[in-house]
């Protein structure tokens, strides 16, 4: 007897499903909830432990979680780029702007407004935490995507929507910006990329606005549209020896920035001038070297991976959370750090999905579950609240790997269960592009037939 299955699955309206990019997804939105989760417990946990051990270095990565959500902006600009991309750069058909904004409403609408919906209920009426007038307030702001510029913070009733209002300003200059694309010489096209890049770049340190808005991240969604060049181009270039520097310059400019990332990490992670400096240099070096060794002696330039590769781009993921430009004093130390992490995302990004270099982030359930961020993300901060404020009230151990530990697999495992039942009711059947004409002959069918 075949036996149903729940599908998790993403439903993609182009059909074209790239699983690396759900694979990325998922980094982000499970560095985005430890994020929550470690500052929830860090306020709440009343627990006396028992403990010689110092967490901190950990704890660094745990706090630098919300990058998470950079992370997500710059695949939200290889997404919503390249279809735009493909038509300028592979003559495909003209994207229709019709079409293009509602899938966007049709597509995100629903769950958004569901979910604030609920947790306005549960802020007004069952916490009590806002008052009825703060609470609708919040709430016609928040589904307006215009609550950052109205109160100048975050929504009162979901504090992550401030990053969906910025998506949203993304989605509404996208056609615009895509007229990059429209630029036939690749070295001008990605030079003015770039160069607007660093601009927004430092203009996001150097300016201070009273509201965040895209010119604050616009820079990390135009890395996405420099992967998107990267990723539709690179099939049609002669893959010579030229081509072959150019991409062992792209990898060695890497590798310089997880030089410079280690120093400047080191120096704020009180490693010592000294050690951080040599280190940085010698591992430079190291990996300068293997890398010549790799793609001048061993291969050419082709789809295969190899361990130099994966090691590099873990090493850049896992630094990319080893500090924040808030670290520095000095203005240029936060520019070359911003600079250097927008490096960093460029080349891991790069080698995860047009060198397919590491498999982990094509397996079916992590895809599954990055395929779902949507959902968690809306969910997470609520949940972690619900659940986490009874839940702390107990404590299991004295030892704090395994009270937190327990804390954080029952908060977790609840986030998973509640968002894999919202996704399969709500968020799935909206990526169905045709979804409102579904909905419409069904409540046509049910009332005839009453």
């Amino acid at each position: 007897m075949k036996k149903n299955r729940i599908n998790l699955s993403r439903i993609t309206s182009s059909g074209n499903f790239i699983p690396e990019i759900d694979g990325l997804r998922f980094v982000a939105i499970v560095s985005v909830v430890l994020f929550h989760l470690y500052g929830f417990i860090e306020n709440k946990d009343g627990s006396v432990y028992n403990t010689i051990y110092n967490f901190d270095f950990i704890a660094n990565f745990l706090k630098n979680g919300n990058f998470g959500v950079e992370l997500f902006f710059v695949l939200s600009g290889f997404i919503l780029g390249l279809p735009f991309a493909k038509h300028y750069l592979k003559d495909s058909n003209k994207v229709s702007l019709k079409s293009y904004f509602l899938r966007r409403i049709s597509r995100l609408e629903p769950p958004y407004i569901i979910v604030m919906f609920l947790l306005l209920m549960g802020s007004v009426f069952v916490s009590k935490n806002l008052s009825t007038t703060e609470g609708f307030q919040s709430f016609l702001a928040s589904i307006a995507y215009m609550h950052n510029f109205i109160y100048e913070e975050p929504s009162f009733i979901n504090t992550v929507a401030w990053s969906l209002e910025i998506e949203i300003q993304f989605y509404i200059l996208a056609p615009i910006l895509s007229l990059f694309f429209s630029i036939n010489n690749n070295l001008t096209r990605r030079f003015l990329l770039i160069f607007t890049i660093i601009v927004f770049s430092v203009f996001s340190l150097l300016v201070i606005l009273p509201f965040l808005s895209i010119l604050n991240y616009l820079h990390y969604f135009l890395v996405g549209f420099l992967l998107v060049d990267f990723y539709l181009m690179e099939g049609v270039t002669n893959k010579t020896s030229i081509l072959r520097n150019r991409l062992t310059i792209i990898e060695l400019l890497g590798f310089a920035a997880v030089t410079v990332s280690l120093v400047f990490a080191g120096m704020k992670l009180d490693l010592g001038l000294g050690f951080t400096i040599m280190f940085g240099v010698l591992t430079l070096f190291t990996l300068s070297l293997l890398l010549f060794v790799n793609s001048y002696l061993l291969e050419s330039v082709s789809n295969k991976t190899s361990i130099l590769r994966k090691s590099f781009t873990i090493l850049a993921l896992l630094l990319i959370f080893s500090c924040n430009e808030k670290y520095f004093d000095f203005t240029f130390q936060k520019i070359i750090w911003e600079i250097n992490v927008l490096i960093l995302i460029f080349c891991s990004y790069y080698n995860i999905i047009l060198r397919k270099s590491i498999p982990f982030f094509s397996l079916k359930t992590i895809t599954n579950i990055g395929g779902m961020c949507y959902t968690i993300y809306l969910l997470h901060f609520a949940i972690i609240s619900f659940v986490g404020n009874p839940l702390l009230s107990f404590q299991f151990s004295d030892n704090p790997i395994l009270n937190i530990g327990l804390y954080s697999i029952f908060i977790i495992s609840s986030i998973l269960l509640i968002s894999v039942v919202f996704f399969v009711l709500i968020e799935r059947p909206c990526m169905n592009k045709n979804w409102p004409n579904k909905l419409k002959n069904y409540v046509r069918r049910f009332i005839t037939a009453n």
